[in-house]
């Protein structure tokens, strides 16, 4: 059967359709009668020689009946896959003769197959379902329209809008201008399919389409920026910026959109004060962080935030290793709507490099909070002395900077700012001498009203020389609150 099936492949040259059972059932009736003939003459030849029990001889005929028949699957599983045949393609031509062989026949169902696996293969792409987004794409085709009349000062109005489609055009009565957007089934997003660019009409400054939510939308950062914003100056910047009048109640309904969904957001960010602190305290081991809240009298009113403190201990054991003796002191007001304070203690390192430790978020700047926060300063980095009242012994300086702005508002000039700077500069008791008699010199009243604050505190002739640092400012402190807000 196999040498008759391999003979019609060769001359054909295309391979008929044959089933394996045939094949096996074929087969294996031959070897059954092989088998039989075999068995006939081994009885005659062997005689009366012992053999195994009739039991023994059916478990072997069938173990060798099923080798058989594996054997015959594999081989006939090899031959079709080396005469498998080509898929026929739909543009080739029918034969002459116009009749079809047998074998083309009995082989549609293998080309079908075929031509199925070589568009599984080269991945046909499937029409797409719609697009979940539809309604959103259709909201964002329609926002798009309002930006462009507004930009270019027209005012439109849309017909017969729908989920699948958008149709806008010029409100003005003489005017030709048209768009019209579908939404693309295979894609799932809209697209222009008709558009009439001609705009006849003049431009307007009144656009209906500019209302409190758009200006809440489009001027939001603004808003966010500069809360005490007043409503004529927003319409003022809503005028220059875009072109359209807009009235004073609409500029006062965007802002109040604005800022109440800041403050929604703020109740959500205050609300997980407490899972800040504990996530720090999980990733930051032996750092000390405090939050601190104001009780309410009524019990569903919840609490108030108050103040809080951070300081990590990679902070802490790294100013306590290798930075200088000195820490700076400073507070800035917090921007945005939420006010509040940020107090701040900075370090210098080797190299005079700034060297943060330790922050704090208060309400207000006031010597409560001072002192509350330089004595969890005190307990975090291990100082006994420091600042004036809570550590006396401790060696308090002031910012020269700051000093002389104060100064310089009754008392100016190029000679007179020279003349302070020599002074706050000097190194030793003998050139702080010399420069404050020649400030005094130059001016009797001022030099009583600049040693009013003892130069103890800013000129460096007065500094211990047990810390190695000489600095008479705080501007790493500066440096520092301008880079964090």
């Amino acid at each position: 059967m196999l040498a008759s099936h391999i003979e019609r492949v060769e001359q054909t040259g295309r391979c008929p359709r044959v089933s394996s059972e045939d094949i096996l059932d074929e087969e294996l009736t031959e070897l059954n009668w092989e088998f039989a003939q075999s068995s006939e003459s081994d009885d005659e030849v062997l005689g009366n020689e012992n053999f195994l029990s009739d039991d023994d001889d059916d478990e072997e005929l069938a173990e060798s009946r099923q080798k058989q028949r594996d054997f015959l699957r594999n081989k006939f599983a090899s031959l079709r896959e080396l005469h498998e045949p080509q898929p026929v393609n739909s543009h080739q031509e029918a034969p002459a003769d116009g009749n079809q062989t047998e074998y083309e026949q009995s082989g549609g169902e293998d080309e079908s197959a075929s031509s199925e696996n070589e568009l599984e293969d080269d991945e046909v792409p499937v029409r797409r379902r719609k697009s979940k987004n539809e309604i959103d794409n259709a909201k964002l085709f329609k926002e798009a329209i309002v930006k462009y009349s507004i930009a270019e000062q027209m005012s439109v109005e849309f017909i017969r809008n729908t989920k699948e489609f958008v149709r806008a055009k010029c409100s003005q009565p003489n005017c030709s201008w048209k768009i019209y957007g579908a939404l693309n089934r295979k894609s799932g997003s809209f697209q222009i399919r008709s558009l009439q660019e001609e705009h006849t009409c003049s431009i307007i400054f009144d656009n209906k389409r500019v209302t409190s939510v758009w200006l809440s939308k489009h001027f939001f950062n603004t808003i966010k920026a500069m809360p005490e914003i007043k409503s004529p100056q927003l319409k003022q910047l809503v005028k220059e910026q875009v072109g359209v009048n807009v009235s004073r109640n609409q500029c006062k309904r965007a802002k109040q959109k604005v800022m109440s969904t800041l403050m929604g957001q703020y109740k959500e960010e205050y609300g997980q004060v407490w899972d800040y602190a504990c996530e720090c305290m999980l990733q930051n081991p032996s750092s000390r962080v405090y939050v601190e809240v104001i009780e309410r009298p009524l019990p569903d009113c919840g609490t108030k935030f108050n103040r809080f403190y951070v300081c990590f201990d990679a902070c802490k054991r790294g100013f306590l290793v290798g930075c200088r003796k000195i820490v700076g002191l400073d507070g800035c007001f917090l921007k945005g709507l939420c006010k509040g304070e940020l107090l701040a203690v900075v370090g210098r390192d080797a190299n005079n490099q700034m060297f943060p430790i330790a922050w704090a978020i208060v309400k207000v700047e006031t010597k409560d909070t001072w002192s509350w926060f330089l004595k969890n300063i005190m307990a975090d980095l291990e100082i006994t002395n420091g600042e004036a009242k809570l550590m006396p012994y401790a060696e308090h300086r002031m910012c020269a900077r700051h000093i002389y702005a104060n100064w310089a508002k009754n008392y100016k000039g190029d000679k007179l700012q020279k003349q302070f700077w020599h002074i706050a500069k000097s190194t030793n008791m003998a050139d702080f001498r010399i420069a404050k008699q020649e400030l005094f010199q130059l001016l009797n009243e001022g030099f009583e009203a600049l040693f009013k604050t003892e130069p103890k505190h800013w000129c460096r002739a007065f500094f211990s020389e047990e810390f190695k640092c000489d600095i008479i400012d705080n501007n790493l402190s500066e440096a520092f609150n301008g880079r964090v807000l």
